[in-house]
């Protein structure tokens, strides 16, 4: 059998990305992986993005970006902690 480049994207989208909730990463973490996985929804007014962004660069970015659009931070954090959640598939929980 030959392994195709479907396969390998699969495979890497599976094991990359958790698909159950963890609590602990909501909403900080989460929303820096959103802007990490999809930089190109950063407006110019948020400021630069940095070609390899760390989580750090991209809660700072976040900052940024609640400051332009003046909303609060935290729950503009949700707004895009939810859309990674949805993105892929993971449902958040109460615990």
């Amino acid at each position: 059998m030959t392994t195709t480049v479907d396969q390998l994207v699969h495979e890497a989208t599976r094991s990359a990305v958790a698909t159950t909730f963890i609590p602990t990463r909501y909403p900080y973490t989460y929303a820096a992986d959103f802007l990490r996985q999809f930089p190109h929804v950063v407006p110019v007014d948020a400021g630069p993005v940095p070609l390899n962004m760390s989580r750090s660069d991209a809660s700072q970015i976040r900052r940024r970006w609640a400051e332009v659009e003046g909303r609060d931070d935290d729950e503009f954090a949700q707004v895009l902690a939810d859309a990674y959640l949805r993105v892929h598939g993971i449902e958040k929980r109460e615990y």
